[in-house]
């Protein structure tokens, strides 16, 4: 019989968080078109949240920043109800959350 994993196990494991600036529909037609220099417009103002997505899953909202030479994310607020700065907690928050060591 295996074991079940411990809560500290689990909230051990690193999981992929993915970024998003914006989604658009294109034609196939169009993106066999592309190359280099291609500019491609997003229905997002540039001063808009980004969000961060762990397996598809909006898990919260931020603001691009420059780290040195990289970018990152501020951690506006978190979108998950139970969570620290989730919206069953209001406003803002999440700090300390999801933070993935980056600091601008």
């Amino acid at each position: 019989m295996t074991a079940s994993p411990s809560p500290r196990t689990l909230l051990a494991l690193e999981v992929p968080v993915m970024v998003e600036i914006g989604r658009v529909r294109v034609a196939l037609q169009d993106v066999l078109e592309w190359k280099p220099g291609t500019m491609i417009e997003l229905p997002k103002a540039a001063d808009e949240e980004l969000e961060l997505r762990i397996n598809g899953l909006q898990v919260a909202e931020g603001t691009a920043v420059k780290v040195g030479e990289t970018f990152g994310v501020r951690v506006q607020r978190t979108t998950l109800p139970g969570f620290p700065g989730g919206p069953d907690e209001g406003e803002g928050g999440g700090e300390g959350r999801g933070d993935a060591g980056a600091a601008a």
